[in-house]
């Protein structure tokens, strides 16, 4: 049996296709409304826990899925007048399913969860911004068979609620590319079908992907309102037309069972090239900005003029950028080190995930590291205070 809940507050508004709805449900067999997919209690979850690819194409004349599956139709935002429009509605919600589900992943940090959808061959995952909390996060991308691999958060925007993930594992044997979806290069309409997928209170082995169906109640700028319903775990999930492309990404709930909100797919083309950098824009929930300071993780001493790595702190940007104690920091972006403060202040400057060339010397020998700059709430350990010597 083919289950899924489907929204049918627009359906209650149209008199004998109510009734219509509910014979062809029974007809055909296939479609079952979940009595408990309405009253099921809706809670937020606290915390949803290579080089990066190029930015996916979305020219829809190109091959894609979408050939697989109904185009869009003159009927995509309309009501079904007849058991031949519901029937052509399953047939589409069957083909983006089939296609969708085995790239709708479970995205884990940290004890909590969220959903993503893979867009890309090389495994570039969008998800909510406060899935990802933060860039350069170490995250596992599971998928719906249980499978899990490696990943690393990436760009964040929590005005927008917006996040990008990068699958940073090896491909399974035999494999070529990670299953993916092809996003949507077109605004949705007031009214139009889609379909939900996600991981409702966090993935649940041997369970797929619940599927929902819905539609459209209204579009702004960044948000997309539908009565898909959304539960916690959901967020970062992928909402889909009915030709298998995702046009947005679930984002949050309200009081009401209406108030299903996404982020369009819009929104993160728009930023596209920050969200690749690594860049965070906004805080995150309960955040002081005022609290963030830039982090390298090491600290240094002058030694006879020169800059000596002390100590480098374990899991800290300078230690996963493979600097090492004893190393001589000669440069950070071409600006010369020739004093500790000198450190401190260059260091300050930063912004929090900012990525920066470090050129050091080690063993005589000059080499350059990249640093992808963290935050912390307290002051660069090992600096603040530090005492210069020559």
């Amino acid at each position: 049996m083919y289950s899924m809940w489907i929204s049918c507050r627009k359906l209650a508004q149209v008199g004998s296709t109510r009734r219509l709805v509910a014979i062809s449900m029974v007809l055909i067999g296939t479609l079952t409304f979940t009595s408990t997919g309405w009253t099921q209690k809706r809670e937020l979850a606290d915390q949803e826990p290579k080089s990066v690819a190029e930015k996916p194409d979305l020219d829809t004349d190109k091959d894609s899925p979408k050939k697989d599956l109904q185009a869009k139709n003159t009927g995509s935002s309309s009501m079904p007048k007849s058991l031949d429009d519901l029937r052509e509605i399953q047939s589409d919600v069957r083909s983006v399913v089939k296609q969708a589900r085995m790239s709708t992943v479970s995205v884990e940090m940290n004890g909590s969860a969220g959903s993503g959808i893979i867009i890309s061959p090389d495994g570039l995952v969008l998800t909510a911004g406060h899935v990802c909390i933060e860039p350069n996060k170490k995250v596992w991308v599971r998928f719906p068979d249980d499978r899990r691999f490696l990943g690393r958060t990436l760009g964040v925007n929590h005005n927008v609620d917006s996040g990008l993930v990068q699958i940073i594992d090896f491909l399974p044997k035999g494999k070529v590319e990670w299953p993916h979806t092809p996003l949507c290069n077109e605004p949705v309409e007031i009214g139009e079908w889609v379909v939900g997928l996600g991981h409702p209170n966090g993935y649940e082995k041997g369970r797929l992907p619940p599927v929902r169906l819905g539609r459209v109640l209204f579009v702004r700028e960044d948000t997309i309102s539908t009565d898909v319903t959304l539960v916690g775990g959901d967020s970062g999930g992928p909402l889909f037309n009915l030709a298998g492309e995702v046009v947005a990404i679930h984002s949050r709930i309200g009081r009401r069972i209406t108030d299903n909100l996404h982020v369009p797919v819009g929104s993160y083309q728009k930023e596209w090239e920050e969200l690749v950098a690594g860049r965070m824009y906004g805080q995150p929930n309960d955040d002081d900005p005022e609290d963030a300071r830039p982090l390298i993780g090491l600290a240094a001493r002058m030694v006879q003029g020169r800059c000596l790595v002390t100590q480098v702190f374990p899991n800290r940007p300078a230690d996963e950028a493979g600097v090492r104690v004893d190393d001589i920091i000669l440069r950070i972006d071409d600006e010369p080190i020739t004093s500790i403060r000198r450190l401190q202040r260059l260091t300050n400057q930063l912004e929090p995930f900012d990525r920066v060339k470090i050129k050091l010397l080690r063993k005589e020998k000059e080499i350059e590291v990249e640093v992808w700059i963290a935050r912390t709430n307290r002051w660069f350990p090992g600096i603040d205070g530090a005492e210069e010597r020559k």
